[in-house]
Protein backbone atom coordinates (compact mmCIF):
# COMPACT_ATOMS: atom_id res chain seq x y z
CA UNK A 1 0.00 0.00 0.00
CA UNK A 2 1.10 3.55 -1.04
CA UNK A 3 1.75 5.59 2.32
CA UNK A 4 0.40 9.31 1.76
CA UNK A 5 3.90 10.55 0.92
CA UNK A 6 4.10 8.70 -2.34
CA UNK A 7 0.40 9.77 -3.62
CA UNK A 8 1.47 13.13 -3.48
CA UNK A 9 0.93 14.00 -7.45
CA UNK A 10 4.77 14.11 -9.47
CA UNK A 11 4.76 17.67 -10.05
CA UNK A 12 3.85 18.68 -6.24
CA UNK A 13 6.96 16.28 -5.43
CA UNK A 14 8.97 17.39 -7.91
CA UNK A 15 8.65 21.47 -6.56
CA UNK A 16 8.35 20.46 -2.74
CA UNK A 17 11.74 18.16 -2.90
CA UNK A 18 13.82 20.28 -4.55
CA UNK A 19 15.72 21.22 -1.44
CA UNK A 20 16.46 17.62 -0.70
CA UNK A 21 17.70 16.78 -3.95
CA UNK A 22 19.64 19.68 -4.22
CA UNK A 23 21.93 18.60 -0.59
CA UNK A 24 24.19 16.73 -1.93
CA UNK A 25 21.39 13.33 -1.06
CA UNK A 26 21.17 10.23 -2.82
CA UNK A 27 18.72 7.34 -2.54
CA UNK A 28 20.99 5.05 -4.81
CA UNK A 29 24.80 6.33 -4.30
CA UNK A 30 26.41 2.66 -4.13
CA UNK A 31 24.83 2.36 -7.76
CA UNK A 32 26.47 5.61 -8.32
CA UNK A 33 29.70 4.86 -7.06
CA UNK A 34 29.39 1.65 -8.94
CA UNK A 35 29.51 3.06 -12.46
CA UNK A 36 31.94 5.43 -11.27
CA UNK A 37 34.39 2.63 -10.06
CA UNK A 38 33.02 -0.45 -12.25
CA UNK A 39 34.35 -3.42 -10.35
CA UNK A 40 34.93 -5.29 -13.98
CA UNK A 41 37.68 -2.11 -14.51
CA UNK A 42 40.61 -3.14 -12.16
CA UNK A 43 42.11 -2.75 -9.25
CA UNK A 44 44.31 0.33 -10.46
CA UNK A 45 41.08 2.21 -12.41
CA UNK A 46 40.51 5.82 -12.27
CA UNK A 47 37.38 7.68 -11.86
CA UNK A 48 36.44 10.46 -15.01
CA UNK A 49 34.29 13.04 -14.07
CA UNK A 50 30.71 12.20 -15.96
CA UNK A 51 29.31 16.33 -15.31
CA UNK A 52 25.65 16.83 -15.07
CA UNK A 53 23.69 13.84 -16.16
CA UNK A 54 19.65 13.64 -16.33
CA UNK A 55 19.35 10.24 -15.33
CA UNK A 56 21.28 8.13 -12.56
CA UNK A 57 23.24 4.95 -13.46
CA UNK A 58 21.12 1.67 -13.17
CA UNK A 59 22.05 -1.59 -10.76
CA UNK A 60 20.63 -4.72 -10.72
CA UNK A 61 18.01 -4.80 -8.80
CA UNK A 62 19.49 -6.83 -5.68
CA UNK A 63 22.73 -4.77 -6.22
CA UNK A 64 22.06 -2.44 -3.88
CA UNK A 65 22.18 -3.24 -0.23
CA UNK A 66 19.18 -1.59 2.28
CA UNK A 67 21.77 0.87 3.14
CA UNK A 68 22.27 2.22 -0.22
CA UNK A 69 25.40 0.73 -1.19
CA UNK A 70 26.51 -1.23 -3.54
CA UNK A 71 29.03 -4.10 -3.57
CA UNK A 72 32.27 -3.52 -4.52
CA UNK A 73 34.69 -6.08 -6.24
CA UNK A 74 34.96 -9.41 -4.05
CA UNK A 75 38.01 -10.89 -6.75
CA UNK A 76 41.22 -10.83 -5.66
CA UNK A 77 42.16 -7.96 -3.99
CA UNK A 78 44.57 -8.17 -1.32
CA UNK A 79 43.42 -5.26 1.07
CA UNK A 80 46.45 -6.06 3.88
CA UNK A 81 49.34 -4.54 3.95
CA UNK A 82 52.33 -5.62 3.90
CA UNK A 83 53.79 -4.61 7.34
CA UNK A 84 52.03 -3.90 10.71
CA UNK A 85 53.46 -2.03 12.94
CA UNK A 86 53.80 -3.98 16.23
CA UNK A 87 52.69 -0.78 17.99
CA UNK A 88 51.45 2.85 17.36
CA UNK A 89 48.76 3.00 13.98
CA UNK A 90 51.60 4.41 11.41
CA UNK A 91 50.69 3.65 8.06
CA UNK A 92 47.57 4.05 5.74
CA UNK A 93 43.91 3.69 6.70
CA UNK A 94 40.71 3.93 4.53
CA UNK A 95 38.07 5.54 6.65
CA UNK A 96 34.65 5.52 6.22
CA UNK A 97 32.42 8.03 8.65
CA UNK A 98 28.71 6.78 8.54
CA UNK A 99 26.60 9.87 9.42
CA UNK A 100 22.92 8.79 10.71
CA UNK A 101 20.12 11.25 10.33
CA UNK A 102 16.56 12.43 9.44
CA UNK A 103 15.58 15.44 7.32
CA UNK A 104 11.59 16.31 6.74
CA UNK A 105 10.46 17.86 3.20
CA UNK A 106 6.72 17.38 4.12
CA UNK A 107 5.34 15.90 6.73
CA UNK A 108 7.30 12.51 7.60
CA UNK A 109 11.03 11.96 8.47
CA UNK A 110 12.65 10.17 5.87
CA UNK A 111 16.10 8.61 7.40
CA UNK A 112 19.25 9.56 5.69
CA UNK A 113 22.70 8.38 5.89
CA UNK A 114 25.56 10.53 5.03
CA UNK A 115 28.86 8.25 4.14
CA UNK A 116 32.34 10.26 4.33
CA UNK A 117 35.29 8.34 2.59
CA UNK A 118 38.70 9.21 3.35
CA UNK A 119 42.37 7.84 2.79
CA UNK A 120 44.27 8.47 5.77
CA UNK A 121 48.25 8.64 6.70
CA UNK A 122 49.89 8.63 9.91
CA UNK A 123 53.83 8.52 9.58
CA UNK A 124 55.55 6.80 12.13
CA UNK A 125 55.96 9.06 15.44
CA UNK A 126 53.27 11.25 14.24
CA UNK A 127 50.79 13.23 16.44
CA UNK A 128 48.33 13.76 13.47
CA UNK A 129 46.35 11.35 11.02
CA UNK A 130 45.68 13.32 7.89
CA UNK A 131 42.69 12.45 5.81
CA UNK A 132 42.25 13.25 2.32
CA UNK A 133 38.95 12.58 1.01
CA UNK A 134 37.71 10.54 -1.69
CA UNK A 135 33.95 10.88 -1.91
CA UNK A 136 30.78 11.51 0.43
CA UNK A 137 27.89 9.53 -0.90
CA UNK A 138 24.83 10.57 0.81
CA UNK A 139 22.00 7.96 1.00
CA UNK A 140 17.67 9.19 1.82
CA UNK A 141 15.96 5.81 2.66
CA UNK A 142 13.11 5.97 0.41
CA UNK A 143 10.54 2.75 0.23
CA UNK A 144 9.46 4.37 -2.79
CA UNK A 145 11.65 4.03 -5.76
CA UNK A 146 9.11 6.78 -8.12
CA UNK A 147 9.92 9.33 -5.54
CA UNK A 148 13.41 8.87 -5.67
CA UNK A 149 15.80 12.59 -5.82
CA UNK A 150 19.42 11.96 -6.83
CA UNK A 151 22.49 13.91 -6.87
CA UNK A 152 26.06 13.77 -6.85
CA UNK A 153 29.54 15.30 -6.04
CA UNK A 154 31.23 16.04 -9.18
CA UNK A 155 34.68 14.70 -8.99
CA UNK A 156 36.54 18.05 -9.20
CA UNK A 157 34.64 18.94 -6.26
CA UNK A 158 35.33 15.96 -4.45
CA UNK A 159 39.17 16.18 -5.88
CA UNK A 160 39.44 20.23 -4.88
CA UNK A 161 38.00 19.06 -1.37
CA UNK A 162 40.93 16.17 -0.67
CA UNK A 163 43.74 18.84 -1.63
CA UNK A 164 42.44 21.05 1.85
CA UNK A 165 43.41 17.46 4.45
CA UNK A 166 41.39 17.23 7.85
CA UNK A 167 43.92 16.14 10.62
CA UNK A 168 42.55 14.16 13.46
CA UNK A 169 45.12 14.16 16.86
CA UNK A 170 46.67 11.49 17.88
CA UNK A 171 48.41 10.15 21.50
CA UNK A 172 52.27 11.08 21.65
CA UNK A 173 54.01 8.33 19.12
CA UNK A 174 50.77 7.58 16.62
CA UNK A 175 49.94 5.35 19.90
CA UNK A 176 46.45 5.52 19.96
CA UNK A 177 43.25 7.64 18.60
CA UNK A 178 42.00 9.70 21.25
CA UNK A 179 38.22 11.27 21.89
CA UNK A 180 38.49 14.42 19.69
CA UNK A 181 35.91 17.42 17.98
CA UNK A 182 37.16 17.90 14.57
CA UNK A 183 35.33 20.94 12.21
CA UNK A 184 35.34 20.24 8.71
CA UNK A 185 33.93 23.31 6.49
CA UNK A 186 33.71 23.49 2.54
CA UNK A 187 33.37 27.11 0.60
CA UNK A 188 34.83 28.62 3.66
CA UNK A 189 37.52 30.50 5.15
CA UNK A 190 37.42 32.55 8.52
CA UNK A 191 34.45 30.77 10.26
CA UNK A 192 34.26 28.77 13.83
CA UNK A 193 32.47 26.05 15.21
CA UNK A 194 29.52 28.58 16.54
CA UNK A 195 29.55 31.79 13.36
CA UNK A 196 26.66 31.81 11.76
CA UNK A 197 27.20 30.58 7.73
CA UNK A 198 27.54 33.05 5.23
CA UNK A 199 24.58 33.56 3.47
CA UNK A 200 25.45 36.26 0.74
CA UNK A 201 27.57 35.27 -2.71
CA UNK A 202 29.57 38.02 -1.94
CA UNK A 203 30.60 37.61 1.95
CA UNK A 204 34.14 37.91 2.83
CA UNK A 205 34.20 34.31 4.27
CA UNK A 206 33.10 32.61 0.92
CA UNK A 207 35.73 30.71 -1.36
CA UNK A 208 35.12 29.08 -4.61
CA UNK A 209 37.20 26.15 -3.00
CA UNK A 210 36.58 23.50 -6.06
CA UNK A 211 37.73 26.69 -8.19
CA UNK A 212 34.95 25.80 -10.72
CA UNK A 213 33.66 29.88 -11.88
CA UNK A 214 30.77 29.30 -9.01
CA UNK A 215 30.55 30.06 -5.42
CA UNK A 216 31.75 27.92 -2.14
CA UNK A 217 31.49 24.09 -3.54
CA UNK A 218 29.38 22.78 -6.40
CA UNK A 219 26.52 19.95 -5.79
CA UNK A 220 25.45 18.25 -9.13
CA UNK A 221 21.57 17.60 -9.29
CA UNK A 222 20.45 14.43 -11.10
CA UNK A 223 16.68 13.82 -10.14
CA UNK A 224 13.85 15.32 -10.52
CA UNK A 225 15.88 18.78 -11.36
CA UNK A 226 18.89 18.62 -13.55
CA UNK A 227 20.86 21.27 -12.54
CA UNK A 228 23.93 22.33 -9.87
CA UNK A 229 23.51 24.09 -6.66
CA UNK A 230 26.49 26.19 -5.26
CA UNK A 231 26.57 25.94 -1.13
CA UNK A 232 29.21 26.09 2.05
CA UNK A 233 28.69 23.77 4.72
CA UNK A 234 30.19 23.02 8.29
CA UNK A 235 30.72 19.94 9.71
CA UNK A 236 31.15 19.25 13.67
CA UNK A 237 32.31 15.46 14.52
CA UNK A 238 32.86 14.32 18.08
CA UNK A 239 34.35 11.16 17.71
CA UNK A 240 34.72 8.41 20.66
CA UNK A 241 38.49 7.28 21.42
CA UNK A 242 39.17 4.60 18.69
CA UNK A 243 39.03 0.95 19.74
CA UNK A 244 41.90 -1.21 17.98
CA UNK A 245 41.23 -4.70 17.69
CA UNK A 246 43.67 -7.53 18.18
CA UNK A 247 45.19 -7.82 14.98
CA UNK A 248 45.82 -4.47 14.35
CA UNK A 249 43.90 -3.57 11.43
CA UNK A 250 40.80 -2.19 12.43
CA UNK A 251 40.04 1.08 14.14
CA UNK A 252 36.36 1.90 15.45
CA UNK A 253 34.33 3.93 17.03
CA UNK A 254 31.03 6.08 17.79
CA UNK A 255 30.39 9.70 16.61
CA UNK A 256 28.16 12.34 17.26
CA UNK A 257 27.85 15.16 14.70
CA UNK A 258 26.36 18.70 13.83
CA UNK A 259 25.97 19.91 9.91
CA UNK A 260 25.50 23.46 8.99
CA UNK A 261 24.57 23.95 5.52
CA UNK A 262 23.93 27.25 3.59
CA UNK A 263 22.67 27.63 -0.36
CA UNK A 264 24.15 30.43 -2.04
CA UNK A 265 23.01 29.62 -5.12
CA UNK A 266 22.06 27.14 -7.70
CA UNK A 267 21.06 26.60 -11.87
CA UNK A 268 18.42 26.64 -11.72
CA UNK A 269 17.44 28.94 -9.09
CA UNK A 270 14.72 26.84 -8.32
CA UNK A 271 17.16 24.23 -6.62
CA UNK A 272 18.16 27.44 -3.92
CA UNK A 273 16.20 25.61 -1.04
CA UNK A 274 18.01 24.36 2.48
CA UNK A 275 16.50 21.29 4.09
CA UNK A 276 18.47 20.77 7.53
CA UNK A 277 19.41 17.50 8.54
CA UNK A 278 18.46 16.21 12.43
CA UNK A 279 21.04 14.04 13.81
CA UNK A 280 19.81 10.37 14.93
CA UNK A 281 21.65 8.01 17.26
CA UNK A 282 24.07 4.71 15.59
CA UNK A 283 26.44 7.23 13.17
CA UNK A 284 29.95 5.70 13.85
CA UNK A 285 33.55 5.39 12.20
CA UNK A 286 35.81 2.45 11.11
CA UNK A 287 38.92 2.74 9.96
CA UNK A 288 40.68 -0.31 8.13
CA UNK A 289 44.83 -0.33 7.74
CA UNK A 290 45.74 -1.27 4.02
CA UNK A 291 47.96 -1.42 1.82
CA UNK A 292 48.66 1.93 -0.06
CA UNK A 293 45.85 2.76 -2.60
CA UNK A 294 44.17 5.01 -4.50
CA UNK A 295 40.19 6.62 -3.62
CA UNK A 296 39.30 4.79 -7.05
CA UNK A 297 40.54 1.36 -5.52
CA UNK A 298 39.22 2.25 -1.86
CA UNK A 299 35.38 3.20 -3.47
CA UNK A 300 35.52 0.34 -5.50
CA UNK A 301 36.35 -1.96 -3.09
CA UNK A 302 34.51 -0.58 -0.32
CA UNK A 303 32.72 -3.63 0.55
CA UNK A 304 35.94 -5.77 1.54
CA UNK A 305 37.84 -3.25 2.47
CA UNK A 306 35.19 -2.39 5.29
CA UNK A 307 33.56 -6.04 5.89
CA UNK A 308 33.44 -6.77 9.32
Amino acid sequence: MRTPKCIVNAALVAALFLGPAACGWTSDGGARLDGLYHPDAGADATATDPGPTDTPAEAAPDAVAEDGIGPGDEGAFDVNPTDVPESGLAGTWAVRLDQEGELTPLFTAWPITTTDYFLATVEPGATTMVLTLCNEVPVVHDEDTEMDFITEMPANTATKLGETPVDLTLAAAAASLPAQKVIWTWGLTGVGETDALPTAKDDAHVVDQDQDGHVGVTMTVIQPVAGERYLVKRVVWDLSAGTLSTDRLRLTGTLTYVIDESPLDADPSALKAPTPITPKDGSAYVMRRVSDLTCATLLQHRDQIFAP
